[in-house]
């Protein structure tokens, strides 16, 4: 005993140091003899489970290719490492069973002892008159002719090689001659035929469509059905909440690096309530029956928390963050979701497989245990795979699945964590893809959490979305969560709603403009104030989540087209293919931005769609519909400032055609940016421009009949109702009333060098609003603008004007 303890080293001298002070503590008796620190050490390493491993090895123990020696060997080391006691009777009693079952039969009953007798003498007999086959034609033992490797001959005559296949009638090899009569006297109910052609003896009907087996034995008729695909791979989906036993050694562990000279944090366990410690006990002890944690002596240690389920259940949780804090961190890749989505177009049928506790499925590396060691009243504990929480956690798992798969990943499977889809065009192809993904995951001893999985459906529900062959819509059960979400009352409500709101803008037209009351309210040293336009934000984002289009997948083969505009506030883009859409853009501006010119924005929404999209676009020639006219003469320009110089340098590096389209034309760009900037810039200018709505009631008025009309659902040619405000074609109607003047006013005296002339501000106000007598209304105002009388009278002599 005494050199054993003389070869302990680091961790194990310390373990051997701390058990004998804790037996000399609790007043125990010092280890004196092998016997008992043998006990101790397998107490303390030998996990729970290992026995328990060593019999299964045992039981599943097979001669197959072994000598007997070889096979000897290996049992009595099993039974001597799995601690069994039994003399030499019971020893060969086991091994005559084990051959018994190997050769001739798998018994899956238990049988009585002459049962076994008859089955040994029958299996002895077929491996006695086998090994006396010999080949006619190479004269060995063991085989027949039909499976003889020379089956080609060779001759050399003079130097020369004559080679020949021989004829099938000579290479048929009589089996009458060596056929082994073996009746079935002792096959039972619950045994499973191995090697034997049997149904030759019994008139077997076998169906090739349906993969069946028919026979009549004592006048009753037997099928033979195939295994279903679960039943298959049952071994795949464990039972328990997770697979028992450490997962195997593999390439890819968990490896924990401390930056250099940082402190270990030892932190102190949480307090709990007796209910809860109770909990947190239960799970440290099912934890430890697993084999998943063991007892540790670690300077490094961290306290765990109990966090309610859904389901009412807790969920142990470890505090890792003093740990993270001085981990070194690895950043392996982690996939975008929407180069994910990408790859599914022209796919019909969709499988998902969901690992059970993936991240228990991983082992920690060897020597890094003890820095990921957490404390509880009880103990300190120390992990043996992968715990949740750790910052290099999902880089290590996502390096595991894709070395696993990497052979598959983007051929018929994409990979998301512990989320694996897999998609084909056709049924059999399908069953195909799934059938090796499960047996590459057999392979590496993956389990999945057949609750969590769905096979081959036509739509299958991914990462937040629901995906299928039309395309990827929102998940049902978000926009409900979306439409009863009440309105918020704080900035963490406001942001909650944002965020969830956001991660299906893709799916929402023009969705930063439509955010911006709602993204001023989250912003810091800013009163939360909920007003009118954050409400009317708040709901139309919620309408437009519920109502939100099918977008289609991306087909690379078919050329893009994007359609671009800007407004007072925001820009927009679509991306489509065929006219459908494929995704939608849009970004409030902030700053400088805002005093962009209209060509300037429209330039800029160009250049962030183009960067936004470039991994669509640059392959092959696209399409620009735009509804500027200066645009469709950007190839041509010469004189550019730095900014446009910069903008259409980038620009330039995409194989793009502009076509040019009026506005009316791109109405899907146009609402993306257009009519909640109207909104926003006339509630901010204009006083009582809301009192326009009570202007169109009024009997005089005469847009009275046609808003009349519109408010009772009936349809009026080129006139619709929004918000309460009446639009034709798009332009916002103004009722007679000073807010006509006030309009003029301002288009007439926007330009940065001057005032603009009678068309311009003509044509700029037709843009966006309508009234009869428009062109009137301009002309009187520009002809009593007394700034342009003041010019006009200081520049007579000159030719330009700016009228």
């Amino acid at each position: 005993m005494k050199l054993a303890i003389a070869e302990f080293t680091n961790y194990a001298s310390e373990w051997y140091h701390y058990l004998k002070s804790e037996r000399r503590r609790k007043e125990e008796d010092p280890i004196e003899t092998w016997e008992e620190l043998k006990e101790a050490m397998r107490k303390r390493f030998v996990p729970k489970h290992y026995e328990r491993d060593l019999k299964t090895k045992l039981q599943s123990l097979r001669q197959g290719t072994k000598s007997v020696a070889e096979y000897y060997r290996e049992m009595e080391t099993l039974i001597g490492r799995a601690r069994i006691q039994e003399d030499e009777e019971d020893t060969m009693s086991r091994n005559e069973s084990m051959q018994s079952r190997g050769k001739f039969v798998a018994t899956q009953k238990v049988e009585t002892e002459s049962s076994n007798t008859k089955k040994v003498k029958a299996s002895k007999e077929v491996g006695e008159k086998t090994s006396s086959i010999q080949c006619w034609k190479c004269k060995g033992f063991g085989h027949m002719s039909k499976d003889c490797i020379n089956k080609r001959v060779m001759v050399v005559r003079n130097g020369v090689i004559d080679s020949e296949d021989e004829c099938e009638e000579n290479d048929a090899q009589l089996e009458e001659e060596y056929e082994t009569p073996v009746d079935d006297e002792y096959i039972e109910e619950g045994d499973i035929l191995l090697g034997r052609p049997w149904q030759y003896d019994r008139e077997v009907t076998y169906d090739g469509l349906l993969n069946k087996y028919t026979f009549t034995l004592d006048g009753k008729k037997f099928t033979l059905l195939s295994l279903s695909p679960y039943e298959e791979f049952n071994d795949m989906f464990p039972h328990e909440d997770a697979p028992t036993g450490l997962p195997p050694l593999r390439r890819i562990e968990h490896q924990i690096d401390f930056i250099p000279g940082a402190t270990l944090p030892n932190m102190a366990a949480y307090r709990t309530n007796p209910t809860e410690t109770k909990e947190i006990q239960r799970q440290v002890e099912e934890l430890m029956d697993k084999g998943y944690i063991r007892e540790s002596m670690s300077p490094c240690s961290v306290p765990v928390i109990l966090v309610p389920k859904k389901d009412g259940t807790w969920r142990m949780c470890v505090n890792c963050r003093a740990i993270n804090k001085i981990t070194v961190k690895y950043r392996h890749p982690i996939p975008r979701l929407d180069d994910m989505l990408d790859e599914l177009h022209g796919a019909n049928l969709f499988s998902k497989i969901d690992l059970k506790s993936g991240y228990h499925q991983i082992r920690m590396h060897v020597g890094d245990e003890w820095k990921a060691a957490f404390k509880t009243k009880f103990g300190l504990y120390e992990w043996l795979v992968m715990p949740f929480g750790l910052t290099n956690a999902p880089s290590t798992f996502m390096r595991l699945m894709n070395h696993v798969l990497k052979e598959y990943i983007g051929k018929f499977v994409v990979v998301y964590f512990d989320d694996i889809l897999v998609y084909s065009k056709g049924l059999n192809d399908h069953i195909l893809h799934v059938k090796t993904i499960l047996l590459k995951l057999r392979e590496e001893k993956l389990y999945a959490n057949f609750k969590k999985c769905s096979f081959c459906l036509e739509q299958i529900h991914f990462l937040g979305f629901i995906v299928g062959k039309d395309g990827v819509k929102v998940d049902e059960e978000k926009v409900k969560a979306i439409r009863e979400w009440p309105t918020p009352t704080n900035a963490s409500e406001v942001r909650s709603f944002h965020g969830l709101a956001s991660f299906y803008r893709r799916f929402i037209k023009d969705f930063s403009s439509i955010a911006s009351p709602l993204t001023e309210l989250v912003k810091k040293h800013v009163k939360f104030e909920w007003k009118e336009k954050q409400e009317n934000a708040f709901n139309e984002l919620k309408e437009k989540l519920i109502k939100a289009p099918c977008l289609a997948l991306p087909n690379f083969d078919k050329s893009f087209e994007i359609e671009c505009d800007a407004s007072g506030i925001g820009i927009g883009a679509v991306l489509m293919q065929e006219k459908q859409p494929i995704m939608f853009f849009s970004e409030k501006l902030n700053g400088a931005q805002l005093n962009y010119s209209t060509y300037d924005k429209e330039l800029h929404a160009l250049v962030r769609a183009l960067k936004v999209w470039q991994h669509y676009l640059w392959p092959k020639e696209f399409v620009i519909h735009t509804d500027h006219e200066s645009l469709k003469h950007l190839k041509g320009q010469t004189k550019l400032n730095k900014r446009h110089a910069k903008w259409v340098e980038f620009i330039e590096t995409f194989p793009y055609v502009i076509h040019y389209k009026k506005g009316k034309d791109n109405m899907v760009a146009d609402a993306l940016s257009r009519r909640y900037a109207l909104f926003s810039s006339l509630s901010a200018k204009v006083l009582g421009f809301k009192h326009m709505i009570e202007l169109y009631k009024v009997e005089k008025s005469e847009f009275y009949d046609v808003y009349a009309q519109c408010l009772e659902g009936k349809n009026v040619q080129d006139y619709i109702v929004f918000d309460g405000m009446l639009f034709r074609k798009g332009k916002l109607c103004i009722p007679k009333c000073s807010i006509r003047e006030l309009l003029v006013k301002e288009a007439h005296g926007g330009g940065l060098v001057g005032h603009f002339g009678e068309f311009k501000t003509y044509s700029m106000l037709c843009e966006h609003f309508y009234w009869l007598k428009m062109r009137k209304d301009v002309n009187k105002v520009c002809k009593q603008c007394f700034k342009c009388k003041e010019a006009k009278s200081r520049h007579n002599h000159m030719a330009f004007t700016h009228h």
